[in-house]
């Protein structure tokens, strides 16, 4: 989820995030510094796109297992590929 950090700056993985800066953190990294955030709603167009992303990211894991089992099962077509 996003967050706009408020009321100082924070250090977040190494980096200083600058008040009024935006901030993205699950909510275990957020729990300890809710004081110092403030939750943005994401428009439904950034949630789709987040949504898409996840879904190609799938999709190609998905893909290359596949083709890793497929060449595992069938070695004649690993050796037509080279």
């Amino acid at each position: 989820m996003k967050y706009k950090v408020k009321n100082t700056d924070i250090l977040h993985n190494g980096e200083k995030v600058k008040e009024g800066e935006v901030v993205e953190l699950t909510e275990d990294e957020a729990k300890s510094l809710l004081d110092y955030l403030e939750p943005i709603q994401e428009s439904q167009e950034e949630v789709k796109k987040k949504n898409n992303k996840k879904q190609e990211a799938a999709k190609a894991e998905t893909s290359q297992a596949e083709k890793t089992d497929l060449e595992k099962n069938n070695p004649e077509v690993k050796q037509e590929e080279n």
